[in-house]
């Protein structure tokens, strides 16, 4: 991967788009998300998403834009509820277990990732 990880390669994508080359930029972005094995090493997924949905956009491909869509939707809901939880256990520290550790966190994290991976590349197949 680039210099810069990711990210670099998120904001090549950014660049190639605004440059009209935007398979190339869709490569770019799709490139991103093999691999990803934890939320947090990837700050730019929510839009790296959006993204991808904007190009399928462009080339009327609305099928795989809507799932693209529906994937940053599922991001933001999956981070909504860790937050409820986090804020949960932080006015009430008997909640604790029942929202599990920061460990058991990052496998969720992960496990979501792995979807996330599988979905994208189911996606890309049809």
């Amino acid at each position: 991967m680039l210099n810069g990880g990711r990210e670099g390669l998120f904001e090549l994508g950014q660049q190639l788009q605004q440059q009209g080359e935007y398979q190339a930029a869709l490569h770019c972005f799709l490139s991103c998300l093999l691999g990803l094995t934890h939320v947090q090493s990837f700050t730019s997924l929510p839009n790296c998403l959006h993204q991808i949905a904007e190009l399928f956009i462009s080339e009327k491909n609305y099928g795989k834009a809507l799932q693209f869509i529906q994937a940053e939707k599922m991001f933001y809901e999956v981070a909504l509820i860790e937050l409820t939880a986090l804020q949960g256990t932080a006015g009430n520290p008997q909640l604790a277990p029942l929202y599990g550790s920061r460990s058991s966190g990052r496998q969720a994290d992960s496990q979501i990732l792995r979807h996330f991976e599988v979905y994208f590349l189911i996606v890309l197949e049809k």
